[in-house]
């Protein structure tokens, strides 16, 4: 295990990122735990093997700050876990441009900022990056329109590391929970409060094209009460457990789908087959479902690799 070399974790107030930082940290494995708060900062210095500073993965000058930083502790990088993230739940048609950005911003620019300027120590120790994803990268519910095309972007980038850093010896994970207790609705609730609140107060219901069509969605949503349920869910036990042997099992998994519930499981993978299906049925070129069943045998029998370089298309058109 790469004990001697730190991890670098973003997003650590509170949620999954506190709770990946306490696991490891207690597990002698140094914690660079980044937050934006100083208050945040200084309560995570008082945890042992943990070192912590300040980042908004928003702001570029303060990605260069921290790398000054790794530079002057002269110990490298071993692992780097992308867990930074905020959720927005809205009709996406109701969703502002500014929301989107501010979204993309934080959960998909954040990582790709951070990613490349830490990629250097990275690589230099042969390390891992690991990226929490979400159910939502590859199933998308109503008012989770946006949150989900984020976590949908930061499936690709994953995929990019995956093939991009694999001749480098950096292996690459993303880890993809369900629901697990975190602040991360939390601190939304105000601003979709809020929202709620300007809908009504400007009459929008009757003077606006979108929010007639899904006025219904939006009062029917409660807030509170959805601010309850998240608050009863289950500790992210699984998913640490998960970040854990991402980064130092041999052969880490490139996917780690992180849930408490069988049912809840076998739905996931129904969402990505039912993609399946729906291509199949613009099928063209006389797949059958018995092709289709050889292809996921193979596929679970033993991963092949289907990201190709531009010099292997024509190789590609021989197969």
């Amino acid at each position: 295990m790469h004990q001697r070399e730190p991890v670098l974790i973003t997003g650590c107030s509170s949620g999954i990122g506190r709770k990946i930082t306490e696991y490891f940290a207690d597990k002698d494995v140094l914690i660079y735990a980044t937050a934006r708060k100083k208050t945040d900062i200084e309560d995570l210095s008082k945890l042992k093997n943990v070192k912590a500073f300040r980042l908004d993965v928003t702001k570029p000058k303060e990605i260069q700050k921290l790398c000054e930083k790794i530079e002057v502790e002269r110990k490298g990088l071993y692992g780097l876990i992308n867990n930074a993230g905020i959720v927005d739940i809205w009709p996406i048609l109701a969703t502002s441009e500014a929301t989107l950005h501010k979204l993309f911003n934080i959960n998909v620019y954040g990582p790709h900022r951070v990613t490349k300027a830490l990629i250097p120590y990275i690589i230099e120790s042969k390390g891992r990056i690991v990226n929490i994803g979400s159910i939502s990268g590859f199933q998308t519910a109503f008012g989770g329109g946006a949150y989900s095309m984020s976590k949908f972007a930061l499936e690709a980038f994953s995929n990019a590391l995956m093939f991009e850093l694999k001749s480098y010896g950096v292996k690459v994970s993303v880890i993809e929970p369900t629901n697990f207790k975190s602040k991360i609705f939390e601190k939304a609730v105000p601003s979709i409060r809020g929202r709620k609140q300007k809908v009504r107060d400007k009459n929008l219901y009757n003077n606006d094209k979108i929010y007639k069509i899904f006025r219904q969605e939006i009062e029917a949503f409660d807030v509170d009460q959805f601010n309850q349920q998240w608050a009863s869910l289950p500790s992210p036990d699984k998913v640490v457990k998960a970040c854990w042997d991402a980064l130092f099992e041999e052969e880490p998994k490139k996917r780690y789908f992180v849930t408490v519930d069988p049912n809840i499981f076998k739905q996931g993978i129904k969402s990505i087959l039912n993609i399946v299906g729906q291509i199949y049925r613009n099928n063209e070129h006389q797949i059958t479902k018995e092709d289709i069943h050889d292809l996921l045998e193979s596929v679970l029998d033993k991963e092949e690799e289907y990201l190709r370089t531009a010099i292997d298309l024509e190789k590609l058109k021989d197969e």
